[in-house]
């Protein structure tokens, strides 16, 4: 398996650039930059330029995370963020594992750009895998919601023809195994049986059988090239997110549209959102990691819950002294957020304009909303929050 390069600069520069205003997970952040490290008997110690050891907390230093206890002592190996299901691992050097592979007691982990172990399907550098509940990488044959998948040695999804255990194989361009069918591969006609074993009629002579074998099947695939993986549906928060930024550029000729999508890292990390509340989610960022617009589909019955902890965050958010402005609002169980600076010397009228193209993407794929289901901030908070950054 080809591994991935070192945790050098891997972490996001969004996450970077504003866990410490917001507070990254439920113990804290701190930058540790100007310190230095101290050996003692129990383990590792970082102290801050003060002479403080960093304690009971995450650490950014030098580009790398790491953990420390009650005692400030350094921690390795697991580590479970209370009430919830999310775990980091915490290298021997005690830096975290960030978007970068690990192996663990001879098993391979993968660790996204928030540092979270992944599990189930998980597509790295354009290559799909599988990963365990207990995040532990899989191997061979794989059953999941009705069909059969192969993960090779190295865990990678296979496609096209499979030789194992004396008999042929297919696996489609989503890697679920041809069964009960006639596929027509290359120009020849090929059969599979209930259980995806590639079949002969008998009336085939040895000479035709041998004609037809696919005797070159290693990471081979004839399917035709344009039959390559469908383009995955733009969601609405996706397509809503969009049509707010570009109507607010449109508006704010100053302010293009930013392309950095907003990762589920950065959600949690310098929102503080709690993940189990949300269903979907797009954003996009700016250059510097600072966040422009977000839209969030809350879970059943969460829709209020998330909306109170997006208000909390965005005021994290927003910087009198940057002269930002921004707003919260909802619509047919979808929640916004975007963030404004002083490039948009109109705040109110644009933030009115996003606030307008959500509206109507709402209503155009989902239909009228009923305004009982419509919930934002008050007039008052908005403008108490404009002119606060003015």
């Amino acid at each position: 398996m080809k591994k991935h390069s070192s945790l050098g600069g891997r972490i996001l520069s969004a996450m970077m650039a504003v866990t410490i205003a917001a507070g990254m997970f439920a113990t804290g952040v701190v930058s540790a930059a100007g310190g230095y490290w101290n050996e003692t008997d129990e383990g590792w110690r970082y102290l801050e330029s003060n002479g403080r050891p960093v304690v009971n907390r995450f650490a950014n230093i030098d580009g790398h995370w790491y953990s420390f206890d009650q005692d400030g002592i350094m921690q390795t190996g697991w580590y479970n963020l209370p009430d919830s299901d999310i775990w980091y691992y915490f290298q021997k050097d005690g830096s975290a594992v960030i978007e970068n592979w690990a192996c663990v007691n001879g098993l391979w982990y993968y660790f996204d750009a928030a540092g979270y172990m992944v599990t189930g399907w998980q597509k790295i550098d354009e290559t799909w895998y599988y990963f365990y509940d207990n995040g532990a990488l899989k191997t061979g044959w794989l059953y999941r919601d009705g069909k059969w998948y192969y993960l090779t040695a190295d865990g990678v999804m296979k496609r096209g023809w499979l030789l194992d255990n004396g008999k042929w194989y297919y696996l489609l361009l989503d890697g679920s195994m041809a069964t009960d069918c006639t596929l027509a591969i290359g120009d020849v006609e090929y059969s599979f049986d209930i259980n995806g074993v590639w079949w002969v009629s008998g009336e085939a002579t040895e000479e035709e059988i041998e004609e037809i074998t696919p005797d070159v099947p290693e990471n081979s695939t004839d399917i035709d090239e344009e039959e390559s993986d469908p383009e995955p549906t733009e969601s609405f928060s996706q397509l809503s997110c969009r049509l707010m930024a570009e109507a607010v550029a449109a508006a704010c000729e100053k302010r293009p549209v930013p392309e950095t999508a907003v990762t589920s890292g950065y959600l949690q990390s310098t929102l503080v959102l709690d993940r189990s509340l949300i269903d979907e989610f797009s954003g996009l960022m700016n250059e510097d990691g600072s966040m422009l617009y977000l839209v969030l589909k809350a879970k059943d019955g969460c829709l209020n819950d998330l909306l109170i902890q997006l208000n909390v965050a965005r005021r994290m958010l927003v910087n009198e002294l940057d002269g930002t402005a921004s707003k919260v609002w909802s619509q047919g169980g979808y929640i916004a957020l975007m963030v404004l600076d002083d490039r948009c010397k109109q705040r109110d009228d644009e933030l009115q304009i996003a606030a307008s193209a959500f509206d109507d993407a709402c209503q155009e794929m989902m239909g009228t909303a009923d305004d009982s289901n419509t919930t934002s901030e008050t007039e008052t908070d908005q403008t108490e929050d404009s002119q606060a950054a003015e």
